[in-house]
């Protein structure tokens, strides 16, 4: 590629010698300005994410990290999935699940 020093004049003949160079530059300069957009749209996205996620607690899990959200739905939708191999669960987690499910009904039973 030639190098050329910024003159108006030396410019315009260079671009008329060769058109291609106009949409050459034309592109490069649209190409470099959509891809530092897009790292910025990207960065701001994730600085919302960020913003968003920042001291909050994943649904479902206490600090100790037991379950309270699983329902008899829940995990019969857990075991589903598993067999009909659309979830990668292990077996010892269903079965987790379950005795925790079985225990909140024990425990509702109780109380009536």
């Amino acid at each position: 590629m030639t190098q050329i020093e910024y003159n108006p004049e030396s410019l315009e003949t260079y671009l008329k010698d060769n058109p291609n160079a106009k949409n050459k530059a034309l592109y490069e300069y649209c190409h470099a300005t959509t891809k530092a957009q897009k790292g910025y749209i990207r960065k701001k996205k994730s600085r919302l994410q960020n913003k968003k996620t920042q001291g909050k607690k994943v649904p479902g899990k206490k600090n100790d990290g037991e379950i309270t959200s699983l329902t008899p739905a829940s995990v019969e939708k857990l075991i589903i999935d598993k067999l009909n191999n659309k979830s990668t669960i292990s077996d010892a987690h269903i079965r987790m699940a379950l005795d925790h499910v079985i225990k909140l009904k024990v425990t509702s039973d109780e109380i009536d």
